[in-house]
């Protein structure tokens, strides 16, 4: 402020801009964001690299400044971590459903009676006909195949200059693989809703890679800690 002082009266007084400039970087609080895993499980090829391309254009700010690698000769005053403490991909199931699904079609025409039994005529004295319903069922099986990963941690801030940790955030992630098919066990196949008769005689879907399934969790879990570093920035003024 003194500086900027000094500029309004004098613009090209001595080195002020130098001074500045100096000014700026030694007031400016420097944050670096990295990953840690604290547990032995197998990354996906470039997952770290994934959920470290996250934009911080969005939380610089005049006083603020981001790193997502650390530079030589750089004094942060804080440390964020994402940290991962849960990489989970559960086992490939498949669960089998009986069941039956019905609904009403029509079967012909009946005349319409009146109370004694008489055919009712319109006022042409045409014979009044109606629809005659029958209920049709069939029966099947679906098989529902699932599988299912999760990513979990916390977002961890840490003051560099006292070594401790003043704030944590959890963080959690899943993705979710499901199908199904379906074998007509008999019946009349026009009882099916056409959801049903699409999974008819179609091949399962192969079950996803762990990895990939991984991967997909963590993209969610990019957005959750853009997010929240977006949030917190007020506690790192």
């Amino acid at each position: 402020a003194e500086l900027m002082r000094v500029k309004s009266y004098y613009p090209n007084f001595k080195d002020t801009d130098e001074q500045l400039a100096k000014a700026k970087e030694a007031g400016t609080t420097k944050v670096l964001f990295k990953m840690k895993k604290d547990i032995p499980a197998q990354l996906p090829p470039g997952f770290e690299q994934e959920l470290m391309k996250i934009s911080l254009q969005d939380l610089n700010q005049a006083w603020i400044r981001y790193y997502t690698s650390d530079v030589k000769g750089t004094s942060y005053d804080y440390n964020v971590f994402v940290n991962l403490k849960i990489i989970d991909v559960s086992p490939e199931m498949a669960k089998e459903k009986y069941y039956s699904e019905s609904k009403q079609v029509q079967d012909g025409w009946e005349y319409q009676l009146d109370h004694k039994g008489n055919v009712m005529k319109d006022t042409l004295g045409n014979d009044i006909k109606k629809p005659k319903y029958k209920t049709i069922t069939c029966n099947v099986v679906e098989t529902h195949l699932s599988k299912s990963a999760r990513v979990a941690g916390s977002l961890d801030y840490w003051d560099t200059h006292t070594n401790q940790l003043f704030k944590t955030d959890n963080i959690a992630s899943d993705s979710f693989f499901e199908d199904g098919i379906v074998v007509v066990l008999g019946g009349d196949v026009n009882a099916l809703t056409p959801e049903t008769k699409m999974k008819i005689g179609r091949k399962p879907m192969p079950f996803p890679n762990p990895f990939d399934m991984i991967l997909q969790a963590g993209g969610t879990l990019k957005g959750m800690v853009k997010n929240l570093l977006y949030e917190n920035r007020c506690i790192l003024n």
